[in-house]
């Protein structure tokens, strides 16, 4: 791994993490947003003509909804290849704290809603409670989503050997016990979304969407067969900002290193900038260093415990430092 310092004029041109995203182009993801969350409410209070019996009218439009929804729910998925080795992961799940970098022994459990960190994106609120998800929650959501893709429906089905082997467990008991554990929490953990903006009045509204991610799951203990229903409506919500490839394998390689798997996530989830991905030291304490008071701890441990990792599976290519301000990453 190379790292050099960089010049002020090479600094000046830099992109930060910031400023990737114009405030016009945040604001057109946030519309669209918007116009996905208000999708199901204007289906549902559509006034449709024909039949004026509200029992046939109510037939007409749940037959509308089951002919429309497989090609909408898809739509995103069809647009990228299967990739050896790669799944698919939405951005949104990588730009908002909803997968905290937390051990499992630490997770938090709400009874009511908690928001969490959003970047980049105004007007955009996500939240959740019940049990706090993690990195390696992201992991096997992950997994679902590509047996999902190799279905090439909303549901994943495959059995319990095959889950095991592709997050790298042996098949016994106790990983069995594990793997449940993670199925069960991301059918329980509530999640919200509030959009906010303006209509054609200039009316303040909200649209707030609730779901889990994946809230209905049935598997069957002898062959260890599972299906796994994922969410559509959160998948809708998520393919707005669009989709990134993602190595699930070398995610594995990070082990239960949280820190580096979130950086992983991240950077993942933006495309890299031929200049460098550049964050101030601050930055990096907004994002993912709260817990350190000071940057010269930060710094060392950023290094040791995030770059170091990430360049040894191969991910992170090279990092320059602007002295003690800054630093660019590239993958």
């Amino acid at each position: 791994m190379t790292s050099k310092k960089t010049s002020k004029a090479t600094m000046a041109e830099r992109q930060d993490l910031f400023g990737h995203l114009s405030p016009e182009d945040q604001e057109k993801v946030r519309k669209a947003m918007e116009k996905t969350m208000a999708a199901p409410l204007e289906d549902a209070y559509a006034v449709e003509p024909g039949p004026t019996d509200y029992k046939a009218q109510a037939e007409a439009r749940k037959a509308k909804i089951k002919a429309e929804a497989p090609a909408k729910r898809m739509e995103r998925f069809q647009q990228l290849h299967l990739v050896e080795h790669k799944t698919v992961m939405p951005n949104l799940a990588a730009k908002t704290g909803l997968f905290a970098p937390v051990k499992p022994g630490r997770r938090k459990f709400l009874r009511e809603y908690e928001n969490v960190p959003v970047w980049g994106l105004s007007g955009v609120e996500v939240a959740y409670k019940h049990e706090q998800l993690n990195q390696l929650d992201l992991n096997v959501y992950l997994l679902l989503v590509s047996f999902a893709r190799r279905r090439g429906e909303n549901k994943a089905a495959f059995t319990r050997r095959e889950g095991l082997k592709a997050l790298r467990l042996n098949d016994s008991g106790k990983n069995y016990r594990e793997f449940d554990k993670f199925i069960d929490r991301l059918g329980s953990t509530r999640v919200q979304i509030a959009v906010t903006g303006q209509d054609e009045h200039g009316q303040d509204r909200r649209f707030v969407l609730r779901d889990a991610l994946a809230p209905r799951d049935y598997h069957e203990s002898r062959g260890g067969l599972y299906v796994v229903e994922l969410s559509t409506a959160l998948q809708g919500f998520f393919a707005v900002d669009d989709w990134s490839l993602v190595s699930l394998p070398q995610r594995l390689e990070l082990g239960q290193n949280q820190w580096a798997l979130t950086v992983h996530a991240f950077l993942s989830a933006n495309k890299p900038l031929p200049g460098g991905f550049w964050f101030t030291w601050d930055q990096i304490h907004h994002l993912w260093g709260q817990g350190y008071e000071s940057l010269s701890m930060l710094r060392r441990d950023f290094r040791r415990r995030v770059l170091k990792p990430l360049h040894a599976i191969g991910f992170i290519k090279r990092v320059e430092e602007n002295s003690t301000s800054a630093i660019g990453l590239w993958w």
